[in-house]
């Protein structure tokens, strides 16, 4: 990714905290799942880039104060036909 995840974790975390959110109720919110959001906060991976631009998405104006910006993750995923 081109952007430090842990800043986007320790935002993410933050944001949450702050408007007395759950993950699970995060997880809700922004359509990823509370498995993958518990698993990013722990620390004990990166979000892929499905995940980071939805949880930019959800940090706004905060996300963009502390340097976070979708031009920072692809937007494309490209698949090749099984039949390649």
């Amino acid at each position: 990714m081109n952007f430090d995840s842990k800043k986007l974790v320790a935002v993410m975390k933050r944001k949450r905290q702050a408007e007395g959110l759950s993950i699970r109720a995060l997880s809700a919110i922004i359509g990823v799942s509370f498995s993958s959001l518990a698993r990013i906060e722990r620390g004990d991976g990166e979000p892929d880039n499905n995940s980071a631009i939805h949880i930019i998405e959800w940090l706004g104006q905060e996300g963009q104060d502390e340097g976070l910006a979708l031009d920072q993750v692809a937007y494309v995923h490209l698949r090749a036909d099984k039949n390649i």
